[in-house]
Order: C-alpha cells, then structure tokens, then sequence
C-alpha cells in the first residue's frame, strides 16, 4: 500500500494512482448518483466519475483527491471537489533532466457551484506538490446544461489541455527559472499570497515567513524557486507562529477546493506579470 504523502479526511495525495475507493472515501461527490435537490430541468447531470473514467480508460491516474465541506449538510455530498491526475507513465520517477511533469486539475460540483473546469498544473516531484497554472492561461470549462455528452466534452478537454495548454505552461516556467529575484520582488510575491489566502483579515504571520526554505532546491534567487517556496508554504502551512498577543498556534493547511484553486492561480498569475515587467 502506497503512504499517502498528504492525507486529511478531505484531501488524500499520494506517490501512485488512487484507486476509485481511495477516492471515494475523501471524496464522495464525485459519485453522486443524482444533483442537489436544488437544480433544474436544464442541468445536464454527468456525474464526475463517468468522465473521470473515461480519463483513467485513455492512460490518466489521479494522484490528489479533495472534497470541500459544505456549511449546508444537505448539500455536502454534491459540494465542490477537485482531482489532480497525470498520464500514467509520469508516476514515479520524473523524466532525465525534469524536475517535475504536467498534470491535469479536474474541478466540478453537483450542487450548482461549479462547471467542470480543466486546468493545466505542473507536478514536483522534490516536494510532492503541484502548482495550478494561472488565469492568464485559462483553462477549459464544461458546463452543466443540455447538450453534447459531458463525458465526451470533459475528455476533449482534458486532451486540448496537453496540447494546447502545457507547451505555455513549460515556456512560462523556463522564463521564470531565467528571472532573477530581488528581495522586493520576493517580498511582492509573499505579500501577494497573504492577501489571495487572508483576504484583508489581519494573517497570522508576517510575509517574509512564506520565504523560508524547505528544500535546498528552492534556494535559487529566481522567480520559479521563490514561487514553489511560497506556494509550498502557504497551501501546506505547518510551521508554528504567534499571535498579537503572544498565543502559539501552528498554521494550517489548506484544503478547501475553491481557496487551494484560488491561490495557487493567483501566484503563477503575479508571478507571471513579474517575468513580464523584469
């Protein structure tokens, strides 16, 4: 049995495919047999597993596996849930000379929350993370009215996202890993991650804590290393910190879909406009 790298009763990533169980225990709406009570005649409802099906049936596995709690009990079997997958032959190992491979985020909801959105990520093996590409690259959306199959139209996606999407996503990271950093743009970016996760509540702890190093991989003073350090560090938390009046508490991690969805785009986004104006 693989150890899971990352496992909440929400969230479970490990090293290898997930089995459809796996998943279903920290995700059971994406086997919803039916929408919430509160859609229309016009919601075309395609449960999340029959085009996740179709993905694994033509060389995908999911390695990350979410589900986001609905404060309305009736509706958190149908709530928001997100499925991070890569073709099979990119588990284990990563390709002579890649630090990382190209995966696909798969985000949809039953309730009337969320269309099917396709998204292209890039997975790391020296950390066992994944960063979502941002909005400047856009994605693909699926959404739940009559029409076509949905099955059809989520694995088209899935497939226009490789072809279309990773070729930019690679350029995007080359041009990072060639921009130089300075303290001010680090701090830009850390401050950048406070505002995508705190809003404008007051954090916890001060920006320059999202700059501190895990990995001497990420000791690189270029714009794809001091990314990979913030994003690592404010998704997965972990440290301890103080508050104003002195209490200890450690920071959590995120798990909620729509905030890991939220931030990890926001980052690549202003790390992006930062590869433009250097």
């Amino acid at each position: 049995m693989t150890r899971p790298i990352l496992n909440s009763p929400r969230v479970l990533r490990t090293g290898a495919p997930l089995a459809l169980e796996a998943i279903r225990q920290v995700a059971p709406s994406v086997f919803a047999q039916e929408p919430h009570m509160s859609r229309g005649p016009r919601y075309a409802y395609v449960p999340t597993i029959q085009p996740l099906q179709a993905l694994l049936d033509n060389g995908w596995g999911v390695y990350e596996a979410s589900q986001q709690r609905s404060r309305a009990a009736d509706r958190d079997p149908y709530t928001k849930h997100m499925l991070r997958l890569r073709k099979m032959g990119h588990f284990g190992a990563p390709p002579k000379g890649a630090d990382g491979v190209p995966e696909v985020i798969l985000i949809n909801a039953h309730d009337g929350t969320a269309a099917y959105h396709l998204f292209a990520g890039f997975f790391r093996f020296v950390c066992s993370n994944g960063l979502i590409a941002g909005t400047i690259m856009g994605g693909f959306k699926v959404r739940h009215t009559v029409g076509p199959q949905t099955s059809t139209e989520v694995l088209t996606a899935g497939e226009a996202v490789v072809t279309e999407k990773f070729p930019l996503l690679i350029e995007n990271i080359d041009r990072f890993r060639s921009t130089a950093t300075t303290r001010d743009t680090e701090m830009r970016m850390a401050t950048a991650a406070l505002k995508l996760r705190y809003g404008d509540t007051l954090p916890p702890f001060p920006a320059e804590d999202l700059l501190r190093l895990r990995r001497e991989e990420d000791a690189h003073a270029n714009l794809w290393s001091v990314l990979n350090r913030i994003q690592e560090n404010i998704i997965d938390g972990g440290w301890e910190t103080r508050s104003l009046l002195g209490r200890k508490s450690a920071v959590k991690a995120v798990e909620r879909v729509s905030a890991v969805a939220k931030i990890n785009a926001g980052l690549w986004d202003e790390a992006h406009a930062i590869a433009v104006d250097a």
